[in-house]
């Protein structure tokens, strides 16, 4: 799925796909899990990056992609709401949820532990 960016007078192709999350792993040790829990907003300067990168080719945009990571910063200060909306699109909840299996069972026991002999 390829959605479009209004940035500068242009629609700027994201796909947040596979190979995005892979390559954010690979820059900043992060899962898509992790960072979505922590609230490092940094992180959304590299997945806005290779999801341009990723839209770019999937759109099959001619010419050499035109952006490089330092230039996130400025389309995010343009576009944030609108990027984090776009974001979710990819990713909506009932379709990835945040938690594992094994971490919401966890959670789960961690508040049994909480809540016993408090009726």
């Amino acid at each position: 799925m390829i959605l479009y960016l209004d940035y500068d007078k242009q629609k700027l192709p994201v796909r947040i796909s596979y190979s995005v999350l892979k390559k954010i792993k690979r820059d900043t040790g992060k899962d898509f899990e992790d960072f979505q829990e922590e609230g490092d907003i940094e992180v959304y300067e590299p997945v806005l990056f290779y999801g341009l990168q990723s839209g770019h080719k999937g759109d099959k945009v001619e010419g050499e992609f035109p952006y490089k990571l330092e230039d996130m910063e400025d389309i995010l200060d343009e576009c944030f709401p609108e990027f984090i909306e776009m974001f979710s699109k990819f990713f909506p909840e009932e379709k990835f949820p945040r938690q594992t299996p094994t971490a919401a069972a966890g959670s789960r026991i961690e508040r049994r532990k909480l809540t016993k002999g408090k009726k």
